[in-house]
């Protein structure tokens, strides 16, 4: 009986439970921001704090203060610390400025793209879409895909698809500073892979 009992209340222990299916809430992107791009990415140091110091070093922080709107499609902390590794580079101030330049003008575009200004488009045959030419002069195709949610076709989420070397898909958009917006890369983004 004791057995009985003791098995009972371990698999009532286990059925209590509960699992968050291993998902991180990192809670929700706030729409507007009020000060600068660059006074954005300094208020969030756990996404941006390695971007902001190779915008630093490349001596682009104007760009990212200055009151003509720009786009960034900005790759997050865990995307630069990868790059950083997988070269073997210790520090940002170890990357050459040429290299540093690159990355930062391979991620930015002239002018506003709000999320909602993307044609849609089918990411996996680049379908629709538009192309958009970085500052560095790269070529990006960009579609915005609508997912569908329960039985409701295209019903759900937008999403932001990118295609550079791969699809590469957008965490986070439409965040507004007072000088552009913002797109955050997920994390699982590899840099230079625009």
């Amino acid at each position: 009986m004791n057995k009985l009992l003791v098995t009972m209340i371990v698999l009532l222990l286990i059925g209590g439970c509960s699992t968050n299916w291993n998902f991180e809430n990192t809670g929700l992107a706030k729409e507007h921001f009020d000060g600068n791009m660059y006074e954005y990415l300094r208020s969030d140091s756990y996404n941006w704090d390695s971007i902001r110091l190779i915008i630093e070093r490349a001596e682009l922080v104007p760009l990212f203060e200055g009151k003509d709107p720009i786009t960034f499609i900005g790759p997050t902390n865990h995307s630069v610390r990868k790059w950083m590794n997988d070269k073997f580079i210790n520090c940002i101030n170890d990357i050459d400025k040429d290299a540093c330049i690159k990355i930062v003008k391979d991620h930015l575009f002239a002018g506003k793209i709000l999320r909602d200004d993307i044609p849609q488009g089918k990411y996996l045959t680049q379908e629709g879409g538009d192309v958009y030419t970085t500052l560095s002069g790269k070529s990006i195709w960009m579609g915005l895909f609508y997912e569908d949610y329960g039985n409701v076709v295209e019903g759900g989420v937008r999403v932001i698809y990118l295609k550079g070397d791969v699809t590469i898909d957008i965490a986070s958009s439409n965040i507004q500073p007072t000088n552009g917006v913002v797109h955050s890369l997920s994390y699982n983004y590899v840099l230079g892979g625009l």
